[in-house]
């Protein structure tokens, strides 16, 4: 989140909280919000720290005979930046806030949220270019996807609002919040080599040649776990109150959610079959990483709101 984000939020937080406890003249309110909401299409970065197949010592013990195996630079030759497209997704908000209605245009409040959509899809694994990696590798790699479960975010916002009173039912209002947001992701990974050693052109040329064929063939690299970051979050919101009674108001709400990139990572499950390192020494070890664009997503929501004085 950048410093402004944060300062801006935290200015807007304290003057509730300051209006609040010296009695400003004004109204609190408590509120709470549930609705469908759309995330559009999610593309991902992904790529990792391994090395060339050939260089793995689990699959080629005589891989320190080979040039770039032990060169500081591990992507010489290996598959180490990729990504994937998955298609827009529906699920569903709910939130609280607490406000302050200073005067009759105007009102600041605190917002939380919990935003949840299941993508469930699995998508090829594309090289740079946007081309699938199975076909670049031909039979040897009949399987290379991504896929992803239940995205999540749980965030708060410092919101403010004008609202536009006038002489029907029903007031129009328009509102803006910075926020933090708290995001989680459902992923998993899944590349499967053919168990036919004489598909696995990787090995061709190696003095070893058969034996990493052999140690090749049939082999698995896979992850499956729930990556989690920390996200700056900004939010435009329109929408028209009913006021149901003196205390109590209904709300129809639209809002568009901007977050910030989401970046985590960690270790394979199962790296070409064995532990996600590439020496039997446990040296070397290989993370992977997934990180998307900014993303967003739009909601529709009801807010029944009470008037506490």
């Amino acid at each position: 989140m950048s410093r402004w984000n944060r300062r801006a939020a935290a200015c807007a937080a304290w003057g509730l909280c300051l209006a609040v406890a010296h009695g400003a003249a004004g109204q609190i309110y408590v509120a709470g919000e549930l609705g469908p909401a759309w995330s559009p299409g999610l593309h991902l970065n992904s790529g990792d720290t391994d090395r060339a197949s050939r260089c793995d010592e689990f699959v080629n013990p005589r891989y320190a005979e080979l040039p770039g195996c032990t060169n500081p630079n591990r992507g010489v030759g290996a598959v180490d930046d990729w990504q994937s497209d998955f298609d827009a997704a529906w699920g569903a908000l709910g939130g609280a806030a607490v406000g302050f209605r200073f005067r009759e245009r105007f009102r600041m409040e605190l917002e939380a949220y919990h935003r949840a959509a299941d993508v469930d899809a699995s998508s090829s694994i594309l090289d740079p270019a946007g081309v699938p990696f199975t076909r670049i590798l031909g039979a040897e790699l009949p399987r290379a996807d991504e896929r992803i479960g239940r995205v999540a975010t749980s965030g708060v916002f410092a919101n403010v609002y004008w609202d536009f009173p006038n002489q029907s039912r029903f007031t129009p209002f328009v509102g803006a919040g910075l926020g933090l947001a708290a995001a989680s992701m459902e992923y998993g990974a899944w590349w499967e080599r053919s168990p036919d050693a004489a598909l696995v052109e990787s090995a061709s040329g190696l003095p070893n040649e058969a034996e990493v064929r052999g140690n090749l063939a049939g082999t698995v690299s896979q992850t499956r776990d729930r990556l989690r970051d920390r996200l700056s979050a900004r939010q435009l919101v329109v929408g028209a109150r009913h006021q149901l009674s003196a205390s109590l108001a209904l709300e129809l709400r639209v809002r568009w959610v901007e977050l910030g990139t989401f970046h985590d990572g960690g270790n394979y499950k199962a790296l070409r079959s064995h532990v996600s390192n590439l020496r039997r020494d446990g040296s070397e070890p290989v993370r992977y990483f997934v990180a998307t664009d900014d993303t967003e997503f739009v909601s529709v929501g009801l807010r029944l709101s009470h008037t506490l004085r």
